[in-house]
C-alpha cells in the first residue's frame, strides 16, 4: 500500500506549483480530485497543453462554479470528505469565493488548506500579481551568477514554481504527519518567493556573517574548472572539478601535465585566483575536439563529467532509462514515455501514472458516487451552468 493511500486532496490550483505539488501527493497514493471551472478550466489546458498533462496526472476532474452559492455548497460537502486543499490564487480570491480556510474549517475543522502565491497572503506586495521570473528578481536569485559573466540570466527552469511546489507538499505531509500524533488542522502560507528566499540561502552565507557580498572572484561556487566548456562541434560538456586530485587527473587527460606545476595554478586558490588565464586555456582545449572525441577520452578517467544534453538525448540515455524516471507505458492502447516520482522506497512500489483527466471527466463518479446526487440532480446542474 502506498504511504498516502486513503488521503483525500482538493485541488484548486492552476498553471504549475499547486498542480506540480499535488501531483506529489498523487504519486505516492492520495486521491486528488483537480477542480476546474465548467467550460474552460485550468487555463494551462489550452496554452501550455504539455505542462498540463505532466502536472496532472494521476488526478480525477470535476467541473464546479464557485461563483455559485449552489456552486459553493456542493464544495462544502465535498470539504467534509477532503483532508487537504491546495489552492494558488492570489490573495483574497478564496475568500471572495468564500471557500477560504476560515470558511471551510467550519465544515472540516480538521482540514489542512495550503494557499500558495508569488508574494504570500500578507506583506506590501502580496496583492501584486506575479510570474516565476519576478519571484526569481525579488527574492535575490537571479543576481547570483552561474558563471563569471554577473548579468542575469532566467533559468530555463521554473524554479519559483517548483521550489514552491515542493515546500507545499512537504509542509502538507508533515501537517498529516503531525495530525496522526494528535494534532489538528492548519493553514499553510507557502509563498513562492520566500521558497526561493530559503534556497537564496546557501549563496548568502558570506553575506549574513559579515554584511558583505563577495565580489566574482571570491563567490565559493565560481571556480574555472567547475562550469560548461563548448566543444568543436558546437556542443558543450560540463565539468566540477574542484578537489585537488581531480585537477592533476583533468590535466593528464587534457594532455598538459604542465599546468600542475605552473605556479598560476598550484593550488586551488591560485587557479581561482588567476581564473580568466585558465578559463582561456581550457575553452581553447576543449575547442580542439569534437564533443564525442572528448567522450572517448574523458571516459578513460575517474573524473567529475558530463555531455550537455538535450531533453531527447536525456530522456534517451541508459542510466536514465534504467533508474526507471522516465518510463514506457501503455495507455490507451499507445506506448508513451512518461516521467515518474523520482524516489525509489524498499517498502512498496509506485505505480505508472494515470494520464491527465479531461476536463469534468470524473463528475459523474464523484457526485453520484461520493455526494449521492441523482442523476437527474447532475442533470439539473449541468444546465445551470454549476457544474
Amino acid at each position: 500500500m502506498l504511504p498516502l493511500t486513503n488521503t483525500k486532496v482538493l485541488d484548486l490550483s492552476w498553471w504549475l506549483p499547486g498542480p506540480y505539488a499535488t501531483m506529489l501527493l498523487a504519486d505516492l497514493g492520495a486521491e486528488v480530485i483537480k477542480v476546474e471551472p465548467p467550460g474552460r478550466g485550468d487555463p494551462a489546458r489550452k496554452m501550455l497543453p504539455g505542462l498540463y498533462e505532466i502536472v496532472n496526472s494521476n488526478k480525477k476532474c470535476i467541473t464546479l462554479n464557485l461563483k455559485n452559492p449552489e456552486g459553493c455548497r456542493l464544495f462544502y460537502q465535498l470539504c467534509t470528505w477532503a483532508d487537504i486543499i491546495v489552492e494558488g490564487f492570489r490573495p483574497g480570491v478564496v475568500q471572495r469565493l468564500r471557500v477560504d480556510y476560515e470558511t471551510v474549517k467550519q465544515y472540516n475543522p480538521e482540514i489542512i488548506y495550503c494557499s500558495i502565491s508569488g508574494y504570500g497572503q500578507d506583506g506590501p506586495y502580496a496583492l501584486h500579481p506575479s510570474h516565476d521570473v519576478t519571484c526569481l528578481a525579488l527574492s535575490g536569485a537571479l543576481s547570483i551568477p552561474g558563471d563569471y559573466d554577473p548579468t542575469p540570466v532566467r533559468p530555463g527552469l521554473p524554479v519559483a514554481d517548483l521550489a514552491a511546489a515542493m515546500f507545499s507538499a512537504f509542509s502538507v505531509v508533515s501537517l498529516l504527519v503531525g495530525r496522526l500524533r494528535g494534532g489538528k488542522g492548519s493553514f499553510i502560507d507557502i509563498s513562492m518567493t520566500d521558497s526561493l528566499v530559503s534556497w537564496v540561502g546557501v549563496r548568502a552565507g558570506a553575506y549574513l556573517s559579515t554584511g558583505r557580498m563577495p565580489d566574482l572572484a571570491e563567490m565559493p561556487h565560481l571556480f574555472p574548472t567547475n562550469r560548461v566548456f563548448p566543444t568543436k562541434d558546437g556542443r558543450y560538456l560540463a565539468i566540477g572539478i574542484l578537489e585537488e586530485d581531480f585537477w592533476q587527473i583533468l590535466c593528464r587527460a587534457l594532455g598538459k601535465e604542465e599546468l600542475t606545476a605552473d605556479g598560476r595554478f598550484a593550488t586551488s586558490e591560485d587557479r581561482k585566483k588567476n581564473w580568466r588565464s585558465l578559463i582561456s586555456i581550457l575553452e581553447e582545449l576543449f575547442r580542439s575536439k569534437t564533443l564525442d572525441e572528448w567522450r572517448a577520452i574523458l571516459s578513460e578517467y575517474d573524473l567529475p563529467w558530463k555531455p550537455v544534453y538535450t531533453i531527447e538525448e536525456a530522456f534517451s540515455d541508459p542510466h536514465i532509462k534504467q533508474r526507471g524516471t522516465i518510463k514506457e507505458v501503455e495507455v490507451n492502447g499507445k506506448r508513451i514515455r512518461q516521467i515518474g516520482y523520482p524516489g525509489k522506497f524498499s517498502a512498496f512500489s509506485l505505480k505508472d501514472r494515470n494520464p491527465a483527466p479531461a476536463l469534468g471527466q470524473h463528475n459523474k463518479e464523484i457526485y453520484e458516487g461520493l455526494l449521492q446526487l441523482t442523476g437527474e440532480e447532475l442533470e439539473k446542474l449541468y444546465k445551470q451552468g454549476i457544474i
